[in-house]
């Protein structure tokens, strides 16, 4: 101060992006956790789901055709899960940089079949 007046301004400042970035990546992760494991519990219980619908609607049922119809499905459905499971076991292959990619054949008819049979247990067995 100079006569009783300011003569000057004295300015602080602190950039907070990385702060601020810090604080937000828990966040982030946390809700992509939460993303997963949401997508993942319905991933597993579809299949699962099916594997029970099928294998009561055989224990139900005293043809031959149908209980074996069933099986297939239920077949179809386990290993779906099982596909599931080692997906979510290859995501922690793939944070500890443990991951190989393997080239295999695809059938992709196949595979829409499976998700028919998988989705379809839930009419058959409201048909009973």
């Amino acid at each position: 101060m100079q006569n009783g007046k300011p003569v000057g301004i004295v300015c602080i400042s602190r950039d907070i992006t990385r702060r601020k970035r810090n604080e937000e990546e828990p966040e982030n992760a946390s809700r992509a956790k939460g993303d997963f494991l949401s997508r993942m519990s319905h991933e597993i219980r579809m299949p699962l789901n099916a594997v029970i619908g099928m294998n009561n609607i055989a224990l139900n049922s005293n043809d031959l055709t149908k209980m074996h119809q069933c099986h297939e499905k239920i077949d179809n459905a386990s290993r779906l899960l099982r596909g599931v499971i080692n997906d979510i076991l290859d995501m922690s292959k793939i944070e500890a940089d443990k991951f190989e990619l393997s080239y295999s054949e695809f059938d992709f008819e196949q595979a829409l079949m499976n998700i028919t049979n998988v989705t379809n247990f839930r009419a058959l067995e409201k048909r009973q």
